[in-house]
C-alpha cells in the first residue's frame, strides 16, 4: 500500500537543540559537493537569510557573506512555541501548530526566524484549505523580505475549482500588486473563471520577461487550462523546463504535465505524471491528493480496476481534507458495484 507522509515545508528547517539560551550561536550547513561529508558548516550569529545568500557574524565579531551557496538546514534555539507548532505540524494538527507559530512571531526578535514563522504558518493556512488567508501571508512574506528564500510557500493554484468572491476580489487586487509573486498568485486562481481575460495577459507578460523561476512558472499556469492543445514536442519542451526547476517548485507543474497527457489519451504516460506528486511530493498534500484521484481514475482508463480502488482507499484515509474526495468515494462504490 501506498503511505505518503507529510513533512514541514519549509526551504531549511531549524532545530532546536537541548538546552542553551537563544543567546548561543547558530549553525549554518552548506551544500559541498567536493567534501567527503558532502556539506560544511559554519557557525555565528545568523543576520540575514535570503535567495541572495546568507550573512553570519562570526565569534571575532567578523561579518562574513555566503553567496551562491545551497543551505541544507539552520540549526538554531527555538522558543518553546515555536517547538509545540512543529511537533503540532509533524503530526498534521495544523490549527494548532498555526496558534502556536503566531505565539512565538509575537515573541521572537531575530527577522530570520519571523520569516521562517511566517512561511510555516502560511503552509497551515494551505493545508487548512484557507487560501484568502494564505495569500494574505505570502503578502506578509513579501513584505517582511522581497527576496525571500521561502519561495516554495507561494500559494498557487494547480486545481481546478470555484473560488469564492472574497478570494476572487483579493486575487484580482494581487494582479495590481507591484510584486511579481503576487501577480501570479492572483492570476493563477482567476484561470478558467469569468476574470480569466485579465490573468492571461500578467501571466503572458511574466512568461516573457519575468525572472526564474517565476517566469517558468508563470509559462506553465498559462498553458494549465488549456493543456489538451500541447503537442508532443512542446509537452517535451516543458518537461525539460520542470528539471530546471528548485525541486520545491515542481509539483505545480508535474500536474500540468499529467493533466496534458491524459488529454492525449496516454493514460500510462499520465499515471506516471500523477503519481509522481504523491510519491516524490508527499508534502504538497493538495497536489498529492489530487494525483492520487487522478492516478486512480487513469488505472481504471487502464483496466487496473483493483489498484485504482487501492488509490481511492489510501486518499479517502490519508487525506480527510480533501475537497474531491466525494470523486473517490463515488468511484470506489461504483467499482464495488461492478464486482
Amino acid at each position: 500500500m501506498f503511505r505518503f507522509i507529510t513533512a514541514p515545508v519549509c526551504l531549511v528547517l531549524a532545530f532546536g537543540r537541548a538546552g542553551g539560551t537563544l543567546s548561543e550561536p547558530d549553525t549554518v550547513y552548506f551544500l559541498a559537493e567536493g567534501n567527503s561529508q558532502g556539506w560544511v558548516s559554519m557557525s555565528g550569529e545568523l543576520l540575514s537569510f535570503s535567495r541572495a545568500g546568507v550573512t553570519l557574524r562570526d565569534s571575532s565579531g567578523i561579518v562574513r557573506e555566503f553567496r551562491g551557496r545551497t543551505v541544507l538546514r539552520i540549526e538554531t534555539q527555538l522558543l518553546p512555541e515555536h517547538r509545540e507548532g512543529i511537533k503540532a505540524y509533524w503530526e498534521e494538527h495544523f490549527e494548532e501548530a498555526l496558534t502556536n507559530f503566531r505565539a512565538a512571531r509575537a515573541k521572537e526578535t531575530r527577522p530570520w526566524v519571523v520569516e521562517e514563522l511566517i512561511v510555516r504558518s502560511l503552509w497551515c493556512l494551505r493545508y487548512l484549505g484557507r487560501q484568502e488567508e494564505a495569500i494574505e501571508e505570502f503578502a506578509l512574506l513579501l513584505h517582511w523580505n522581497p527576496q525571500t528564500a521561502h519561495l516554495a510557500s507561494i500559494p498557487m493554484a494547480w486545481t481546478p475549482g470555484e473560488i469564492s468572491p472574497a478570494l476572487e476580489r483579493r486575487c484580482l487586487e494581487a494582479l495590481r500588486s507591484p510584486a511579481p509573486e503576487l501577480q501570479v498568485v492572483g492570476a493563477s486562481y482567476l484561470l478558467g473563471g469569468r476574470n480569466e481575460a485579465q490573468a492571461v495577459p500578467v501571466l503572458g507578460r511574466l512568461s516573457s520577461v519575468g525572472e526564474e523561476p517565476l517566469r517558468t512558472l508563470a509559462w506553465f499556469q498559462l498553458n494549465r487550462v488549456h493543456a489538451w492543445r500541447l503537442t508532443e514536442a512542446e509537452l517535451k519542451g516543458l518537461e525539460n523546463a520542470v528539471d530546471r526547476l528548485p525541486r520545491e517548485l515542481r509539483p505545480g507543474p508535474v500536474a500540468v504535465l499529467a493533466q496534458a497527457w491524459e488529454a492525449k489519451k496516454a493514460y500510462e504516460e499520465a499515471l506516471l505524471w500523477w503519481l509522481k506528486l504523491p510519491l516524490n511530493f508527499p508534502e504538497y498534500r493538495d497536489l498529492a491528493a489530487w494525483g492520487i484521484l487522478n492516478g486512480g481514475r487513469n488505472l481504471e482508463r487502464l483496466s487496473r480496476p483493483a489498484d485504482a480502488a487501492q488509490l481511492y482507499r489510501e486518499l479517502l484515509e490519508s487525506y480527510p481534507e480533501f475537497p474531491y474526495r466525494h470523486l473517490a468515494e463515488a468511484r470506489l462504490a461504483e467499482l464495488r458495484t461492478d464486482r
